[in-house]
C-alpha cells in the first residue's frame, strides 16, 4: 500500500474572529445590571433581563477595549479600526430567554477577558474565524465585477446557471455588517426612553437568524482535516445553490405546503415567496476548539431557512467527496491504513464482502455530519 500523497492545498481565513455569546437565563441574571463604574441604580434583575436591549457589562468591556487599542503611526493617518470590529449585535432568540449576540474582534485580548469576567459556560461562548469564500483555495464566490458573484464552477451547474442572474446569496461576515444605518433603540438603563444608534442596514432588511452548529463526525476526524474542510464548503454551498433554485422553480401550491406551523394556526408561518428566497444571505464560519462549523443564515422567512438546514444537515460523504477539486482527499482516504482498517470494520459491521474500495457500497452514503444544533432569533432593532 503506498503511503497518501501530500497536499499542498491550503485555506485563507480573514484576520478576525467573530464571537457567539449565547446568553443564557442563569448567565444573563448574573451579568445583568448597570456596566462597571456607572452610577445608575439596579433595577430587579428578572425585570431588567426582559429591559436590556444588550448585555451593558459586554457593552461596557466592548467600548472600554476599543479606547485602549493603540494603532500605529501608519494606521492612525490613514484608517482607524474598521467600524464593524468591537461593534457587537443582538438577537432576541426564540424558544427561551436567551439574547444571542455577535461581536468581530481581531485581538484575543478581548476574548480573554471576556471569557474570564463574563462568566458563561463554554457551550455558550463560541469562537470562530470566516473563510474567504473568494480566494483561490475555496472559489465560492468571484469579485471582479465589484461585487460578490457566484464563482465560474458553481456557475457552470445546472443550478448555478439558472442562479447566476440572481443575487448570491454568499456573503463575508464583516461585509454584511459593513453598511449601517441610524434607528431608535431602546436604552437599557432608560426603557422609557430611546437612543439613535447605528446598526447594520443588513439587520433590518433581512431580520430573521439561524445560527447552526454541525459536529463532524465519522472518517472527517481520523486526519485530513484540512482537505476535508476545503471539501465541506464546496459542497455546502452547491446544496445552498441547488436549494434556492428548487424553491424558485417550486409553483405557489407546492411552496404553501412547505409552510411551518400547525394549520389553522395564526402563528403560522408565511409561504415563502421568490423575494424571500433571493434575500437569503449565508455565512460559513469555522469554530474553534470544536470539531464543528458553523453557518449564520439571515433570512426573511424561516420555511427558507428550514429548507435549506435540513438538506445542509443532509449532506454525505459522495456529496462532499465530488467537491474535492484536486481528488487528493479521495486517494488519501483509499490508501490511508488508518482509514482502510476502519472501511473493513464497516465492510464486517455490514456483512458484506470486501473489495478494493468498500466505501463505494456503505461510506458514500452515510451522512457528513453526525448531528446540529441551531439557534433561532430576530435582530433586537426590529424585535423592539
Amino acid at each position: 500500500m503506498s503511503a497518501p500523497p501530500r497536499s499542498d492545498s491550503s485555506l485563507r481565513y480573514h484576520s478576525y474572529s467573530a464571537l457567539f455569546l449565547q446568553l443564557k437565563d442563569e448567565a444573563a441574571l448574573r451579568t445583568c445590571g448597570a456596566p462597571p463604574h456607572s452610577e445608575s441604580p439596579k433595577k430587579d434583575p428578572h425585570v431588567q433581563l426582559h429591559e436590556l436591549s444588550v448585555n451593558d457589562h459586554l457593552e461596557w468591556l466592548l467600548k472600554d477595549h476599543r479606547g485602549k487599542i493603540q494603532l500605529p503611526e501608519e494606521d492612525k493617518r490613514t484608517a482607524s479600526l474598521a467600524p464593524w470590529l468591537y461593534q457587537g449585535i443582538c438577537h432576541v432568540t426564540f424558544g427561551h430567554t436567551d439574547y444571542l449576540k455577535l461581536v468581530l474582534v481581531d485581538d484575543f485580548d478581548l476574548i480573554f477577558n471576556l471569557s474570564s469576567d463574563v462568566h458563561l459556560p463554554t457551550q455558550h461562548f463560541t469562537v470562530g474565524i470566516c473563510p474567504d469564500l473568494g480566494d483561490e483555495s475555496l472559489d465560492i464566490v468571484s469579485r471582479e465585477s465589484g461585487r460578490p458573484q457566484l464563482a465560474d464552477w458553481l456557475r457552470n451547474d445546472a443550478a448555478g446557471r439558472a442562479s447566476e442572474a440572481s443575487s448570491c446569496p454568499f456573503v463575508e461576515l464583516h461585509d454584511f455588517l459593513q453598511e449601517t444605518t441610524t434607528c431608535d433603540v431602546l436604552d437599557s438603563l432608560r426603557p422609557e426612553s430611546t437612543e439613535r444608534q447605528a446598526v447594520p442596514k443588513a439587520l433590518l432588511e433581512t431580520p430573521l437568524m439561524v445560527f447552526t452548529r454541525y459536529r463532524l463526525g465519522g472518517l472527517s476526524l481520523l486526519g485530513h482535516g484540512l482537505l476535508f474542510r476545503r471539501a465541506m464548503y464546496r459542497a455546502m454551498a452547491r446544496k445552498v445553490i441547488q436549494v434556492q433554485q428548487k424553491l424558485r422553480e417550486m409553483d405557489p401550491k407546492s411552496l404553501e405546503r412547505l409552510q411551518i406551523g400547525l394549520e389553522d394556526s395564526d402563528d403560522r408561518d408565511q409561504p415563502p415567496t421568490l423575494d424571500d428566497v433571493n434575500r437569503l444571505k449565508i455565512c460559513f464560519i469555522d469554530t474553534q476548539g470544536k470539531e464543528e462549523i458553523g453557518t449564520y443564515i439571515y433570512c426573511t422567512n424561516m420555511t427558507v431557512a428550514v429548507y435549506l438546514l435540513t438538506a445542509l444537515a443532509s449532506l454525505t460523504y459522495e456529496e462532499v467527496l465530488q467537491c474535492d477539486p484536486s481528488g487528493l482527499l479521495e486517494a488519501a482516504l483509499t490508501q490511508s491504513k488508518t482509514h482502510a482498517s476502519v472501511y473493513d470494520s464497516i465492510a464486517d459491521y455490514c456483512n458484506q464482502e470486501k473489495t478494493e474500495n468498500p466505501s463505494e457500497k456503505v461510506l458514500r452514503k452515510n451522512h457528513f455530519f453526525s448531528h446540529t444544533y441551531s439557534i433561532w432569533g430576530i435582530s433586537h432593532p426590529v424585535y423592539q
